[in-house]
């Protein structure tokens, strides 16, 4: 496979079974036992690491495509061959930590995007000024062994949202909520196409502002999810939301972090350093939903080098993901990450199996077998109401069945517990436990829930539409205002954005292993 990088290397992984011989430079692959070969690979992958490390590839959106499909796959990390040192840190569990380690890339430049015309009623027709041009682009490769199941997630429409969520527990003031929102977070969308959690600078009039005013890939995923949760992508929505999901989705594609996307991984990356792993797995989320949903040929190499990217920068040793690439992980993120794998399996994106094994690991060590694994901590096991509802969440998604004990458990806590009138983290993440889980549970759920919502929805002024964040749960201070309405968006949309993308069908069906 010939790629063009800012700098020449040989091949350093031995050839794949069935493909033809390649000579490689100074090693005999044939002579070299099991354990030298691992030692061997380990190191040369370090030496080049590093300097890829010092030398950043400048990634342009079409030098993300290859010519054809490589030959063989990169290697895949065997979780008990390598065991890396645990980490030591263990601040507190926040939405958008701050992040000090000296492994944190610098923050990449941020440039000016290619807008779509004003007058244009179909913004994705433009195709030579923009970021993701349609194409008919080969995918980049991918550091996975199995296709994603590919269903569900192209059912998503604004069309019959309103019918659907009826269907399920939602109202006409639950939809009425729905619409406001998304009014409001296309006010505060900034004109380079993102948005800010920092809202002042687009809107002084608004209130609450975040101040992760750095981490703009976050904010901008997380506006974008409830438009894709509606039904609108670029290529189909009610006006004017086709034109703000694909300007977001065009400032997704032009702000990759540059020390981690590189054509050699087919790794693309959105960490950056307010942000971290968080906007990662909310920007990768965003990509494989709209990919999905269009199956738009532009957003391929970005869907499934986000994908990538979560594989290479998960805990070899513990299956986890945290601040960093690579650290151990925490429940917070590792959510984040199970979710956008999930997503781009839908879109029949490709899916490492060891990275789903992975992460059931690392499950396993934050629950506790005692109590069938129904409850779970931040790092180790424990009883976190949030932390409980992420882990149940990634049990239905990563294979669990109804029947299971932890998770029948599991969902009788979160019952117990009911929602949350100042914790807009833990609602998000346990109504989706309770709607696909479904009958009595859910209805009561459902009943306090989202009238909840919908009353505390902003009714005056900049603000309308938009939720007050309140508490001082994961993150509010840094996400403000922007971070309230997505979660509390995507909590009214759970009717439909789960019924058809990751309800039965996908909780009864799971990873490909």
């Amino acid at each position: 496979m010939s790629t063009t990088t800012s700098s020449t290397s040989t091949r350093t992984t031995p050839p794949a079974a069935g493909h033809n011989e390649v000579e490689h430079e100074g090693v005999d692959w044939s002579t070299l036992t099991p354990s030298v070969l691992t030692s061997t690979v380990f190191h040369i992958a370090v030496v080049l690491g590093l300097a890829l490390y010092s030398n950043p590839v400048v990634v342009k959106a079409e030098q993300l495509i290859v010519s054809r499909i490589p030959e063989a796959l990169p290697e895949v990390i065997d979780f008990e061959q390598e065991q890396l040192p645990k980490s030591d840190q263990n601040s507190e569990d926040v939405l958008i930590p701050e992040t000090a380690s000296a492994v944190v890339p610098t923050e990449p430049n941020v440039k000016d995007v290619q807008m779509a015309p004003e007058e244009s009623e179909s913004p994705s027709a433009t195709t030579s000024e923009t970021a993701f041009e349609s194409g008919d682009w080969a995918i980049i490769p991918s550091t996975s062994g199995s296709i994603g199941n590919g269903k569900t997630i192209g059912g998503r429409t604004f069309i019959d949202r309103g019918k659907a969520a009826k269907a399920v527990g939602g109202t006409d003031a639950s939809e009425a909520a729905v619409e406001r929102a998304l009014k409001w977070l296309s006010s505060v969308q900034a004109k380079d196409g993102g948005w800010n959690f920092e809202t002042r600078g687009i809107n002084p009039a608004v209130t609450s502002p975040g101040s992760a005013e750095q981490a703009r890939n976050a904010a901008t995923a997380m506006a974008l999810l409830p438009f894709l949760a509606a039904g609108h992508t670029h290529k189909e929505g009610k006006s004017p939301y086709q034109k703000v999901v694909y300007q977001g989705l065009d400032f997704l594609t032009q702000n990759v972090n540059k020390k981690y996307t590189n054509l050699q991984t087919g790794n693309v990356s959105w960490f950056e350093n307010q942000g971290s792993m968080y906007s990662h797995g909310l920007a990768a989320m965003a990509m494989c939903e709209a990919y999905g949903m269009t199956k738009d040929k532009a957003l391929l190499p970005f869907a499934q080098g986000g994908m990538n990217f979560i594989t290479t920068s998960q805990d070899p040793a513990g299956g986890g993901w945290r601040y960093a690439p690579r650290q151990p992980g925490d429940t917070s993120v590792v959510g984040w990450q199970v979710m956008a794998l999930k997503s781009g399996s839908l879109g029949y994106l490709n899916v490492n199996p060891n990275t789903i094994k992975g992460a059931i690991n690392f499950l396993n060590t934050v629950s506790d077998e005692k109590d069938y694994r129904a409850t779970y901590g931040y790092m180790g096991p424990g009883k976190g109401p949030a932390q409980t509802a992420i882990g149940l969440l990634c049990r239905m998604h990563l294979g669990w069945k109804k029947d299971h004990q932890g998770l029948l458990t599991g969902v009788q806590y979160l019952s117990k517990m009911g929602p949350n009138k100042a914790n807009f983290y833990y609602n998000y993440y346990a109504t989706q436990v309770m709607f696909q889980w479904g009958g009595e549970e859910f209805e009561k759920w459902n009943n306090v829930m989202r009238d909840q919502m919908v009353k505390s929805q902003s009714t005056k002024g900049a603000d309308l539409g938009s939720w007050d964040p309140i508490g001082n749960e994961h993150g509010v201070e840094r996400g403000g205002r922007l971070y309230a309405t997505s979660l509390a968006t995507m909590i009214l949309e759970v009717y439909y954005r789960y019924s058809k993308v990751l309800s039965k069908e996908a909780v009864d069906e799971s990873f490909p292993l």
